[in-house]
């Protein structure tokens, strides 16, 4: 199996993706769970309901890009989830090639607070 480095990105809820042999992604979770009232990221799986906007220097396959208004996205399925999240694990498929914008996202900010329907933390 493959592990992939821990980045800053990963922040709070720290995890690395791995492959079973049968290229099911799997997770190791290592959590500091500061925000004890949501679910590890890893699994969860609720942002990746949110329309992605691909940044210049985003490489993942352009199987799962679509164009919106001129503006390359990821795709999504008829339920809103992004291609790349798989189905059954919840666990980003492309995790190692995953866009900036979702390498940005951290648990526990007010738009994760916001897709949960958990009240922002004030800092």
């Amino acid at each position: 199996m493959q592990r992939t480095p821990l980045t800053s990105a990963d922040n709070i809820n720290k995890f690395s993706h791995e492959r079973s042999p049968e290229n099911v992604p799997t997770v190791c979770v290592r959590s500091i769970n500061i925000h004890d009232d949501l679910p590890d990221c890893a699994g969860c799986g609720r942002c990746c309901h949110l329309v992605v906007e691909l940044r210049p220097g985003d490489l993942v396959p352009e199987e799962l890009v679509v164009t919106h208004d001129g503006a390359r996205c990821m795709d999504q399925h008829s339920d809103g989830a992004c291609v790349a999240l798989h189905p059954v694990t919840r666990l980003c498929t492309i995790y190692e090639t995953r866009p900036q914008t979702c390498r940005d996202f951290n648990r526990g900010e007010s738009l994760c607070r916001q897709i949960l329907g958990r009240p922002s933390l004030v800092g």
